[in-house]
């Protein structure tokens, strides 16, 4: 990620995570992340955004779908993208053109 990009355009980036709060003290540091890492163990979030695999039967049962959400000063919504495969993150350069959009007011 690209995160002074993000930064530029006065934007906070998150990281949700259905896994302990050491778990993601443990990710970040190893990953040298900088932005903030929320846990969300009890699971509302992944809930309330519709991104938790909910099969019994699934091997990722009570896991969180890797998916990347846009939220405007409003907190709407404005973009959203569920992967299929958690294996892989999505371009950076499509989540920060929308980004961009939207502090520039361009459609």
């Amino acid at each position: 990620m690209d995160l002074p990009k993000y930064e530029s355009l006065d934007t906070q980036v998150l990281g949700v995570s259905v896994d302990v709060l050491g778990a993601l003290q443990a990710f970040a540091e190893k990953l040298g992340l900088t932005y903030p890492l929320l846990s969300d163990f009890s699971r509302n979030t992944v809930k309330k955004y519709g991104v938790m695999y909910d099969d019994p039967n699934s091997a990722y049962f009570r896991m969180a779908q890797r998916a990347y959400f846009v939220i405007d000063t409003q907190g709407i919504i404005r973009y959203k993208h569920i992967r299929q495969d958690a294996g892989h993150t999505l371009d950076s350069e499509e989540i920060l053109g929308t980004v961009q959009r939207l502090v520039t007011g361009d459609k």
